[in-house]
């Protein structure tokens, strides 16, 4: 430890070490909460879906993911802030107005929702009435509209929590609200037989209620109704904003537009399995991968900031393998009880369908073990980013249109599949070349996972093209490791 030639002291080793420390502390602390926040949402939705297929035909319960697709195709095009609002309290000229940029944001997201208003609901009506030719359908996208805008405000109200280090309270507030939906949606389903209706109403209720228990937490952190300023937006959102929003829309375009296009093509029937398809990829996503992505980001950041790349490479180990092992042991149960779990859980309706299921779960378990390695590229290399977001997204809506022209579910699941797979295979090969000997750490436990999936769909394959096909892509991945790691850069330690 080297000490300050002038004073003898230690005071930039010493507070890096701190740093550092106090990284660990932060990340510890609000995976935690995180976790334990997002494992109730997730256990109620594990129980939800079968109660709700158990009163409602597969065509009925496609309207909630008929309805709710549309809505995200738009939500995709949200302006992102947590960033936004993180960067400006440690920006010298921003951060003394961070509350009034914060309530300058929120001013803009209530203008919006006022604005969207008219022409979103104009849209509604035409699809139901030309498009879908089910005027049935509008009053459930009048419901689907003040959700989606309470949703945008309480997405906003989140970040701003989070920005200022309030996880333990997001969760706290979370954790009440879904609870609330799960209690009034099957009051009204088992209770009054409200149907379809009942998940909407259940909907509402828990937004609109997160919405006021937001607003309370933040009001007693910031003063939020300042109004807006065109002047403190339009600084803010160029100096960071459009960065980001440029960087992430192409990926939450892949998630929107996939059940969105598929709406026009496939039966309701087709679209009922999609959309339980769609939920569990949504939980499986938001237990593991989301808290990694959301969390890690700032630590990351600090810790590359600080030249400490040693420090990087031991997180980016510990979070790889345990999201490695979770991936590992969701596999085994699928290949040991998998498909008789699924259609006792399921029930007949999902007859013939578990290939499906389990080609687009190996999948996002892929994606979700590149997390980390995507995380640290993300904030490292934007530009790789952006041009990697576009170009799987320039190749995906080909091949979901392609399977979708004919009318069959199995186009839009191997157009996923292959999306995450591509996506998996283009991380690792750059992670390889800038994270160095790093990797071959967590190889060996990778590749198992591969085996393993590579196992489940030839064990289960009806159609022995399509598991050769996918493991012909994860072969390719298995070897990768050994063909660039001799050609790997390695920052040093400073």
């Amino acid at each position: 430890m080297m000490k300050n030639a002038f004073t003898g002291a230690q005071p930039l080793e010493t507070n890096l070490n701190s740093c550092i420390a106090g990284c660990y502390d932060m990340l510890l602390k609000n995976i935690t909460y995180t976790f334990f926040g997002q494992a109730f949402a997730v256990t109620v939705n594990l129980i939800a879906i079968p109660l709700y297929l158990s009163q409602l035909d597969l065509s009925n319960y496609a309207i909630v993911g008929l309805i709710f697709s549309f809505f995200s195709l738009f939500h995709a095009f949200d302006i992102p802030t947590y960033l936004t609002l993180v960067k400006t309290l440690h920006d010298r000229k921003l951060k003394k107005k961070h509350g009034q940029l914060a309530s300058a944001l929120f001013s803009l997201v209530v203008i919006t929702n006022v604005i969207l208003l008219v022409p979103l609901i104009l849209i509604a009506l035409f699809m139901s009435r030309w498009v879908y030719h089910d005027q049935n359908l509008v009053p459930f996208f009048l419901i689907a509209f003040f959700i989606f805008a309470l949703a945008r405000a309480n997405f906003f109200l989140i970040d701003v929590l989070r920005s200022g280090k309030q996880e333990d309270l997001v969760q706290k507030i979370a954790v009440p609200c879904t609870a609330l939906e799960f209690v009034v949606s099957m009051g009204l389903l088992f209770g009054f037989g409200f149907g379809v209706w009942s998940i909407f109403i259940g909907i509402l209720a828990k937004s609109a209620v997160q919405y006021f228990s937001l607003m309370f937490a933040v009001r007693k952190r910031l003063n939020i109704t300042q109004g807006f300023s065109c002047v403190l937006v339009k600084s803010a959102l160029k100096k960071y904003t459009f960065d980001d929003y440029k960087l992430n829309i192409a990926n939450n375009m892949v998630f929107s537009a996939g059940l969105f296009l598929s709406t026009f093509f496939l039966s309701r029937e087709l679209i009922g399995i999609l959309a339980v398809f769609f939920k569990f990829v949504e939980n499986l996503w938001g237990f593991t991968a989301a808290i990694f992505f959301l969390h890690l980001q700032p630590v990351l950041a600090k810790l590359a900031a600080a030249n400490r790349f040693l420090a990087v490479k031991q997180t980016l180990k510990g979070a790889s393998q345990a999201l490695i092992l979770f991936s590992l042991a969701a596999m085994a149960f699928l290949l040991a009880i998998g498909k008789h779990a699924y259609y006792l859980y399921l029930g007949p309706s999902f007859n013939g369908t578990f290939l499906l299921f389990l080609l687009i779960t190996s999948a996002v378990l892929m994606r979700i073990c590149v997390t980390p390695l995507s995380t640290f590229l993300y904030i490292s290399n934007t530009g790789f980013f952006k041009k990697l977001n576009l170009l799987l997204l320039l190749s995906f809506l080909p091949t979901l249109l392609i399977g979708l022209s004919r009318n069959m579910l199995d186009g839009v699941i191997i157009a996923y599949a292959l999306y995450f797979y591509l996506f998996s295979m283009m991380i690792i090969y750059f992670a390889l070349r800038s994270l160095g000997p790093y990797f071959p750490e967590i190889s060996m436990q990778l590749r198992l996972l591969i085996m393993l999936q590579i196992v489940d769909l030839l064990l289960f394959g009806p159609n022995v093209v399509l598991p050769i096909l996918i493991s012909v892509s994860l072969v390719f991945i298995m070897i990768m490791p050994m063909l660039f790691h001799k050609n790997t850069i390695s920052p040093s330690e400073s």
